[in-house]
């Protein structure tokens, strides 16, 4: 089975991509619905997260509160590392387990969409890369737009997922998203094709 990795920076178009190739019929795994999965209430995931942030960082229900978390780990480096380090091992090793599962029933390809795969040690599952990029200023009028951010919140966020150099090891293919969404999805399909033929 193919399995390649969809990443790109917030707000690149990545999920617009993969509600594209889902559309096609593709499974793709999302890494952030494997991440809120794995920290519900009760989870290992969630235990360790509610010991090392404390009960303020949960919502009346007992779930963790997502909104105030990404507002503390956007602005410090030190709790953003804490966070991925009690999460990413959880998540790959999750990911790994669905994407034998799909090999072992015969699917032909498969998608993880990720943001930061390096940094979460998961650029070893994967065969090849798409890398979704759009110009910077598209990206922070997205993020203003559909996360009601300000620019320099948005600027934060941003920095947060610059793209590693290490997913350079790996064949990478660049699809530009900088124009209408209908000439984004011509490049998927065409993506797709080509991933196809291999």
């Amino acid at each position: 089975m193919l399995k390649i990795a969809l990443t790109g920076k917030i707000g690149s178009g990545k999920s617009l991509a993969a509600a594209y190739l889902s559309d096609m019929g593709i499974t793709v795994i999302d890494a952030d619905l494997v991440a809120r999965e794995l920290s519900e209430v009760g989870k290992p995931v969630y235990k360790e997260i509610c010991q090392h942030f404390g009960t303020e960082y949960l919502l009346a229900d007992g779930n963790i509160n997502r909104k105030k978390l990404g507002e503390l780990i956007f602005c410090d480096e030190a709790q953003r590392l804490a966070l991925n380090s009690i999460t990413h091992d959880a998540i790959c090793r999750e990911i790994q387990n669905r994407l034998q599962v799909l090999e072992h029933n015969n699917h032909e390809i498969a998608f993880v969409e990720a943001a930061l795969l390096a940094e979460a040690g998961m650029q070893q599952l994967f065969d090849a890369i798409w890398l979704i990029t759009s110009p910077r200023k598209q990206i922070i009028d997205r993020l203003a737009i559909r996360d009601g951010l300000s620019y320099e919140q948005a600027q934060k966020r941003l920095r947060s997922q610059e793209i590693e150099r290490d997913l350079m090891q790996l064949p990478v293919v660049v699809i530009e998203n900088d124009g209408s969404e209908q000439a984004f999805k011509e490049k998927i399909i065409s993506a797709l094709t080509e991933a196809k033929s291999l």
